[in-house]
């Protein structure tokens, strides 16, 4: 016993702790080997230290360890070990420690013992599986945080009366932490009245993908994605709540204004499709009018074209205020700096302007009683949408309309064409034949107008049939019609116009014309003009069929017999010496 005793003293020798109060002497072998019985069935090594630091194996694991000490292996365990042993032996109490074994793939946990008599016995436990599972889960810990922090923005949960006990580290939607603990998200809620009795923040029951809008930091609603699981104790009683959320806020917003331009370009297409569906100008605009009013939600709407200014044409539909309002308002969105809502006493008003070629073409107006509250983004963003559409519809109407008035209108007098007084005298007399109304048709031949032409040009004469023009419409009314019909021919159609009123306007015609001259040709006749005048009387009328119909409504018989007896009866005043007036049937 005592050989294999010094030998395993001489084996296990390692790094000399050294204390000069302390015996230096080596233990007796003989002691060693009694202890050793009492560590054989240890499952660890076990050894003791002398005070010299010389290690003693005190069963088999205890000798291999101790020979691995005086060795390579020594060199990284035996200094933790020493350290152990000295803190141990200062605190007077047995201390542990981790320290990993020679070859470094296996773990140890050493608990070392001071002794009475200043040795240090030191028990070892193989604690490879333990540090295994705790580097794991530290691992787990690790890859459940990291998968946390990419599969949501934060984790939370919640306590039975459903406040905030925990908050992931980099808070929620601008909360840090702390401030959210012991908060219920109830009270975050943006629409709490709305909101359902239960949150996924007091699950009772798995849930996932729940919406709920809250308020941010920042004021703003900020909507959550949230996924939350129930957490009971042991005998099910419900403890509280833990989850993930995710702030898709973005993505719904985007989804929301994606469908709101969806709705849009459904309401926008809805308007176009009701100005491109009709035919006349007129009714383009009273169509579109009636559309954009009912996708506005608005009451009433007006539309209206501009051309250098004036209001070529205008479209209405549903309840509106005074004319004097709607002027005032279209007034205002027609200058460049023009507002794009107001209000007047009674309505509000919301518009928008059409630009084409940089100028104003025209302006649309969508109107509501104050009582039906502020207008909405939405239907800002509906009449942007559609007013360039409108600006191209209104260039498109207006050159329409001006081809149209170029195609019936004289060019050098401004006054209707012949084929256009022949069309609206037409529609005039069935008017008047509705109504047994009279009517008086003045032709109008210039007297002694080609030497004027002749002598002093065809400038001159141009500039005085011009100023003819202008004043047959100053001597008209806004219903009636006046033409130049070739020449220095015109005439005029004065509906409703009794025999009385007929000889005043001509004999005013004749006196205005006859102050139109200018210079006198030398030894050229003044300027005059000879009237002839034909009543609208009753065998003149249209038939009850062509009542019915509009027969007659273009150079029907009816207009081309009265120009006829004007006709004659101008010839007539001419015989009769010119500058006068004839009534068709008067003697001659």
């Amino acid at each position: 016993m005592a050989n294999g005793a010094e030998k395993i003293g001489e084996t296990s020798r390692a790094v000399t702790y050294r204390d000069d109060t302390t015996d230096l002497s080596p233990l007796d072998p003989a002691a060693i080997e009694r202890l050793r019985p009492l560590f054989t069935h240890h499952p660890g090594p076990a050894l003791l230290f002398d005070r010299s630091a010389t290690a003693y194996g005190l069963n088999k694991a205890g000798v291999e360890l101790a020979k691995n000490l005086v060795g390579d292996g020594g060199v990284t365990m035996m200094p933790q070990l020493v350290q152990l042993a000295v803190k141990a032996r200062i605190a007077g109490t047995g201390m542990s420690r981790d320290v990993p074994m020679p070859g470094g793939r296996n773990r140890m946990e050493a608990t070392v013992l001071p002794q009475a008599d200043g040795t240090l016995l030191m028990l070892g436990r193989d604690s490879t599986l333990e540090a295994s599972i705790r580097s794991a889960l530290a691992e787990s810990r690790t890859r459940f945080k990291d998968l946390v922090d990419l599969a949501a923005d934060f984790a939370w949960e919640t306590d039975a009366d459903g406040s905030f006990t925990y908050i992931s580290a980099r808070g929620a939607i601008g909360f840090p932490p702390e401030a959210l603990i012991g908060l219920r998200p109830r009270e975050m809620l943006v629409d709490a009245d709305g909101a359902p009795n239960r949150l996924p923040f007091d699950a009772i029951e798995p849930v996932r993908n729940v919406e709920a809008w809250l308020q941010a930091a920042s004021g703003e609603s900020c909507c959550l994605l949230i996924s939350a699981a129930p957490i009971k104790a042991s005998d099910g009683h419900h403890l509280g709540a833990r989850g993930i959320a995710i702030d898709v806020t973005s993505e719904r917003r985007q989804q929301t204004e994606l469908a709101e331009l969806k709705t849009r370009e459904r309401l926008v297409q809805y308007i176009l499709e009701a100005l491109r569906g009709e035919v006349e100008p007129q009714q383009m605009l009273s169509s579109a009018a009636r559309a954009l009013a009912r996708t506005t939600s608005a009451e009433g709407c007006v539309l209206r074209i501009h051309d250098r200014g004036d209001i070529v044409l205008e479209g209405r539909f549903g309840d509106l205020p005074d004319a004097a309002d709607i002027d005032a308002a279209c007034d205002r969105l027609m200058r460049d700096d023009a507002e794009r809502e107001g209000s007047s006493a009674d309505y509000r008003w919301l518009g928008n302007t059409g630009y084409h070629s940089g100028e104003p073409i025209g302006v649309m107006s969508v109107w509501r009683s104050q009582d039906s509250g502020d207008w909405g983004s939405e239907e800002r963003r509906l009449l942007d949408a559609v007013e360039q559409h409108f600006a191209i519809a209104f260039r498109q109407i207006a050159d329409q309309l001006q081809l149209e008035r170029l195609s019936r209108t004289d060019e050098l007098t401004g006054l209707s064409n012949r084929r256009a007084f022949f069309e609206d005298m037409g529609v005039s007399l069935l008017r008047c034949t509705r109504r047994d109304d009279n009517g008086a048709l003045l032709y109008i031949d210039l007297d002694n107008f080609k030497p004027i032409n002749d002598t002093l040009g065809h400038e001159a004469g141009d500039e005085l049939l011009r100023k003819l023009g202008h004043c047959l419409l100053q001597g008209t009314r806004g219903y009636d019609l006046t033409a130049r019909l070739g020449g220095d021919e015109f005439a005029v159609w004065l509906e409703g116009a009794s025999t009385d009123l007929a000889r005043r306007r001509a004999e005013q015609f004749v006196a205005d014309i006859a102050a139109l001259q200018g210079p006198t040709p030398k030894g050229a006749a003044p300027l005059g003009a000879s009237v002839g005048i034909a009543m609208l009387r009753l065998e003149n009328r249209a038939s009850p069929t062509q009542k019915a119909s509009h027969e007659g409504a273009n150079e029907g018989p009816d207009a081309i017999g009265l120009l006829s007896q004007a006709d004659q009866a101008m010839y007539q005043a001419k015989r009769k010496g010119k500058g006068r007036i004839q009534f068709f049937g008067d003697p001659a």
